[in-house]
């Protein structure tokens, strides 16, 4: 059986801070969402909680015992941020796959269910199919091209899955933001999908900027 501890009490953080800021900043966001549909939201719930819980695990030993051989070494900053950018590509590209592919668009549909308000636990509110394809396989793809070690990969992932949970993260949107980060409102024009304006890039490399500039 694959599942690996370390991999756990990574996302068991990741999923505990969403779910704090959901019952502090957010909380009136969250009692919007109960009284729009309860059930979308309790759907929503348990996404997060396997994928957090379940399947990231799972994907960490896969990591650990097949695709890397740096099991020793320490953080590595320059893979740290290698990882980072490989992520924000490899995710810009499957999302647009995402939304632009009858086929790929149906496990996309989900988590554009919430429009208008988004709540920071939303972030990893996903079908496991988009999950697998677009969150988890540009970080194993890094781990192998890069053999980096479980430290630094979840330096890597703990960095992306914050600021996940902060673009979904309606009372944030007032935040300005560094054009080539990707923002709360940023993100949020993006579920409101607004003709001729859909974006693709998150969390991190707002690549639709800098493709613009």
């Amino acid at each position: 059986m694959y599942f690996n501890l370390h991999g756990f009490f990574v996302s068991l953080g990741i999923f505990l801070f969403g779910l704090l800021l959901d019952n502090t900043i957010s909380y009136k966001s969250k009692l919007y969402l109960i009284d729009k549909n309860k059930n979308l939201l309790l759907q929503a719930y348990a996404y997060t909680s396997f994928n957090l819980l379940i399947l990231n695990p799972i994907y960490y030993d896969i990591i650990e015992k097949h695709l890397i051989t740096n099991t020793d070494e320490g953080f590595n900053f320059l893979k740290y941020f290698c990882l980072l950018i490989i992520q924000s590509a490899g995710y810009y590209l499957l999302h647009y796959l995402m939304h632009n592919n009858r086929q790929l668009r149906k496990i996309h549909k989900f988590h554009h269910k919430f429009t208008d308000v988004l709540i920071p636990s939303i972030g990893a509110s996903v079908t496991i199919s988009e999950y697998t394809f677009a969150y988890s396989s540009p970080f194993l793809l890094g781990s192998y091209l890069l053999n980096s070690s479980l430290i630094t990969l979840s330096f890597a992932i703990c960095t992306i899955s914050l600021l996940n949970i902060i673009i979904h993260c309606n009372e944030l949107t007032y935040l300005n933001y560094p054009k080539f980060i990707v923002s709360p409102l940023h993100h949020l024009i993006h579920h409101k999908n607004i003709p001729n304006q859909n974006t693709y890039a998150a969390p991190f490399l707002n690549i639709d900027n800098i493709i613009d500039y």
